[in-house]
């Protein structure tokens, strides 16, 4: 086998290949991804590296790959997590400027081979991402009684320097997944002006409620955040039902949302019984191993040539991170 990295447009076949054997399967639109062939010289799977900064200060490396399912079991997807590793561990030799560095992979409920090779190499799940989705009509109370001392507010364009502040510090102490958001990464998730529930009180914003469409009839909620001088009384469940209303009116017919199962707000169940509705919620679990600050590396598996890892590449918070609703 043979673990190498890509090398031009002769490789598109078998890219294209691999990914239509199993038609989930995302490929990413750059050339530094790395190529699994097996024995024959065929390429067998793929795999790229993303890594970011989270919230609470960790860097995080994602080790993401696809292996065609008819070339499983031979031991190139754990060569393939093997290499992403040592490229890993080179990036943060470079700069280990985080305050600490974690290796992770993701797998849903359509890939146990994903989960299984990542619990086989020492991987244990960090968090599950839980996707919900209801008809905001059937779920709609317009008049949801707000706690007392508040009142909803139009989100007029002055008002987003002190919503963005409210987001920023809710996610602030997040230690699930959250990559930090930049005030230009906030104003994109805010094109739809009528699509925004704020509400106020004496000191300020108190929560906001942020949606986008995301196709006709469907729109994602990607912020839910109530400061924490306003949990625990209500707000984020009056605030949803309202918005709501909002999406049904705007002739919204799926509202989409997701949360963590592991938050320690119980975020899941503020959420589900409005959301969940007849379809089973589909669930992303981040495996996370953490090794010594130094990554160790371990030798290399089959014949993967020596190459310098790629440079560090910023994609932006928006294209990766996982926006998830804020604790309540």
């Amino acid at each position: 086998m043979l673990i190498r990295r890509y090398r031009g447009p002769a490789d598109d076949p078998g890219l294209a290949r691999v990914r239509l054997a199993e038609p989930a399967a995302w490929l990413p639109e750059r050339p530094d991804c790395l190529i699994a062939e097996d024995d024959d010289g065929v390429i067998a799977g793929y795999g790229w590296l993303d890594w970011w900064d989270e919230a609470d200060g960790t860097r995080l490396f994602l080790l993401s790959g696809r292996i065609d399912p008819a070339r499983r079991r031979r031991g190139l997807g754990r060569a393939l997590l093997s290499r992403q590793e040592d490229e890993a561990a080179q990036l943060w030799r470079r700069d280990p400027s985080a305050d600490r560095a974690l290796l992770g992979g993701n797998a849903d409920p359509g890939q146990p081979a994903a989960a299984a090779l990542l619990t086989a190499a020492g991987y244990r799940v960090r968090f599950t991402v839980v996707d919900l989705a209801c008809d905001p009509a059937e779920a709609a109370e317009p008049e949801a009684e707000m706690p007392a001392g508040l009142e909803l507010r139009p989100v007029a364009p002055g008002h987003h320097p002190a919503i963005y502040a409210a987001v920023t510090a809710c996610f602030a102490d997040s230690r699930l997944g959250q990559a930090p958001i930049t005030y230009a990464g906030y104003l994109e998730d805010v094109q739809e002006p009528d699509l925004r529930l704020a509400a106020w009180d004496d000191d300020g914003v108190a929560a906001v409620v942020i949606n986008e469409v995301l196709s006709d009839g469907v729109a994602d909620t990607p912020w839910v955040a109530v400061l924490p001088r306003r949990r625990r009384q209500g707000l984020a469940r009056a605030l949803l039902r309202r918005n709501f209303a909002v999406l049904a009116g705007h002739g919204i017919r799926e509202a989409r949302i997701r949360t963590v199962q592991e938050n320690p707000n119980k975020t899941v169940n503020l959420y589900e019984p409005r959301l969940s509705g007849d379809r089973p919620a589909p669930a992303l679990c981040q495996a996370a191993r953490q090794r010594s600050d130094a990554l160790r590396v371990r030798p290399r598996h089959g014949r993967s040539p020596d190459a310098p890892a790629p440079e560090r590449r910023s994609t932006g918070a928006r294209s990766r991170s996982l926006r998830l609703p804020a604790p309540i």
